[in-house]
């Protein structure tokens, strides 16, 4: 079974790697980590030639070390925190490009699907632990679990979109939880037997999730390794029940956010925005390092997510941005300082900055 959260993330090292080796950056790689299975056939074969191509011997080389192992997740680059990260993609349009007969069998698989393809795509990539207890991965649930959510919570936002003529799929292959909603716009991927990877073919299915992302107009992810697909193909992605103020990919692709919200066992009470930017676990990226903090991250409610949506869809819409606050300022200028450097900031949401 592929893991699609794993094919994202090395799609994204290997173009950020490929242009990077284009513009002859100095290049410092630390490592190929082992995780998953993610080997992928499409888009595998596109950037070995692409590679080869690229007359740069020590890429391909790398890459194509790691092909025929059944077990890696990603290229780990050896640089600071927040420096290559997408950035370099904003300077260049897409170049990942189907083959012909690839072309010919998205057509095919897009055609199948029963929502209306005329209207404007969004695609949704929701958190949760199926992958990792389908491997009885304990260590990574416990790594992880302060990222997921309930996918239930978000039964309102995918409503909201529906109701402005908008059509909805919801990504991945192995969840834990079918979303409840019947309409003639959205499909729940996961669990749509036409698509199942038996009926159509292990490359196939390929080829359709692929072709979604090239399709869609957005993405909404809740922070995973899948939503790097869209920035193959150059589509924005806005993070929400996302659990760091300071791990964020610093790129004009992810334009807005809205956090999960920081619960202080100690105190008993949601810290405030001010509290959380001048925190001690500011840093903090596993569940233990929050436990060591006493803090639990607590899920978006239903409410805050449809103001967040509220927000993408007058952004889309109407190109109309959030007004920035000065406590919105204040977080870009510090995070900008602490992470990012002269890189772009991704906004936080102004209801989460002046509603916890």
């Amino acid at each position: 079974m592929i893991n699609q959260s794993a094919i994202g993330h090395l799609t994204f090292d290997t173009e950020v790697n490929y242009l990077e080796s284009l513009e002859k950056r100095k290049q410092k790689r630390a490592l190929w980590y082992l995780f998953g299975n993610t080997t992928n056939q499409t888009i595998s074969k596109f950037w070995t030639n692409q590679l080869r191509a690229s007359g740069n011997p020590s890429l391909l080389k790398i890459y194509s070390a790691i092909q025929p192992k059944v077990r890696f997740q990603s290229l780990i680059l050896n640089r600071n925190i927040g420096v290559g990260d997408g950035t370099i993609l904003d300077d260049h349009s897409q170049i990942f490009k189907f083959t012909e007969n690839q072309n010919m069998l998205a057509r095919v698989f897009l055609e199948k699907i029963r929502i209306e393809l005329a209207k404007p795509l969004i695609l949704f990539c929701l958190r949760d632990n199926a992958y990792y207890k389908s491997r009885n991965d304990t260590e990574n649930i416990s790594l992880h679990s302060h990222r997921n959510v309930d996918v239930s919570e978000y039964i309102d936002s995918i409503m909201f979109f529906l109701s402005r003529g908008y059509s909805v799929v919801r990504m991945g292959r192995q969840v834990e939880k079918e979303i409840a909603i019947e309409h003639k716009n959205f499909i729940d991927l996961p669990f749509a037997k036409d698509f199942d990877v038996r009926t159509i073919g292990l490359g196939n299915r390929e080829i359709l999730e692929l072709a979604l992302f090239a399709r869609c107009k957005f993405v909404i992810s809740t922070g995973l390794g899948m939503d790097s697909l869209a920035t193959l193909f150059r589509k924005r992605v806005y993070l929400s029940d996302f659990y760091s103020l300071y791990n964020l990919y610093s790129s004009k692709l992810f334009p807005l956010f809205l956090p999960k919200g920081y619960f202080s066992v100690k105190e008993k009470r949601l810290l405030t925005p001010e509290e959380v930017f001048n925190s001690t676990f500011l840093e903090a990226q596993k569940a233990s390092e929050f436990e060591t903090h006493e803090i639990e991250l607590v899920n978006c409610s239903k409410n805050q997510l449809l103001e967040f949506m509220s927000d993408i869809f007058n952004l889309e819409s109407y190109g109309q941005k959030p007004t920035l606050s000065k406590l919105a300022l204040y977080h870009a200028e510090f995070i900008s300082k602490h992470t990012f450097r002269s890189k772009p900031v991704p906004q936080l949401s102004d209801y989460w900055l002046n509603n916890i």
